[in-house]
């Protein structure tokens, strides 16, 4: 069932996308309250601390305390949780789930993926090395050194008013893991692996057709309208079906090579889609 995405991230792309790294709502039927709790715990050596919880309470006290001297910090408070990974594989992508509950007394699915892409700035890698632990919601996700070293810029990517803010989270779950030997654990109700393969491989391809607009027309306006047309088509592709999730990840891709163009020139972005032309392929396995 088709979600609908928010644009709260912390790496914005383009005005025109809001995807990866962000949170999604919306109308997808929710497992049972039961269900949910059943995934919480560990989960293939990732452990989920759900805000409340004793352990929540004596790490934000400890090691994130001047978080809950925000003003505002109980308001979102119930929509954050402490991921702990206690496995021996690096983590690559998770997804964490609230189950919130609206005024009409309905509910609402609220979650926050990340995904490790192939090529990534430093500062925005946030996968879990073993015995890694971050602090997640749907607006930030901090390890405790980078809490630590700037508290300021955490505080002010929490926006002072949301739809949810103040409402019952009535389960908080994890959702799914992608492992480094690509392996996924977890039910995976939000397609993270779906994501995650879509992500990753859009980077090669979309280096690829640069590579191939560059033997048919390698001149700059070629090239800025082949990649604009894949923006577009990613722009328009809204669903939450595969093909709908891969064509948004080339329009991503699209956008990072246009901004390489666009500061760098043409002899910069083609030193970068021959490197991104040579990642490797990915696909996840559940495990069993």
């Amino acid at each position: 069932m088709r979600l609908l995405i928010l644009a709260w991230e912390e790496c914005t792309l383009s005005n025109q996308l809001r995807s990866r790294r962000g949170f999604l709502f919306g109308a997808m039927q929710a497992p049972s309250t039961a269900t949910l709790t059943a995934v919480n715990g560990v989960r293939g050596g990732v452990r989920l601390v759900a805000s409340g919880d004793s352990e929540f309470e004596a790490s934000i006290s400890t090691g994130y305390s001047k978080i809950s001297d925000m003003q505002f910090f109980n308001r979102f408070k119930p929509l954050t949780a402490i991921l702990r990974h206690e496995g021996a594989l690096t983590v690559k992508a998770y997804c964490v789930h609230w189950l919130v509950k609206e005024e009409s007394g309905g509910t609402r699915n609220i979650h926050a993926h990340y995904i490790l892409k192939h090529s990534m700035p430093k500062p925005a890698v946030r996968s879990l090395e073993p015995g890694a632990a971050r602090l997640v919601s749907p607006f930030f996700n901090v390890s405790l050194s980078e809490y630590a070293a700037d508290p300021v810029r955490v505080a002010s990517l929490v926006p002072r008013e949301f739809p949810f803010f103040d409402r019952e989270v009535m389960a908080t779950s994890l959702d799914a893991v992608i492992y480094s030997d690509g392996s996924l654990v977890g039910p995976d109700l939000f397609r993270l692996g779906d994501r995650y393969v879509a992500s990753r491989n859009a980077e090669q391809d979309a280096a690829i057709s640069v590579k191939r607009q560059m033997r048919v027309d390698g001149s700059v306006a070629g090239i800025e309208r082949m990649l604009q047309r894949h923006i577009e088509i990613g722009v328009a592709a809204q669903s939450a079906e595969p093909k709908a999730i891969y064509l948004r990840s080339r329009a991503q891709e699209a956008v990072l090579l246009q901004r390489t163009l666009h500061a760098r020139g043409l002899p910069a972005l083609t030193k970068e889609v021959q490197r991104k032309s040579r990642f490797p392929r990915d696909q996840v396995v559940r495990a069993v």
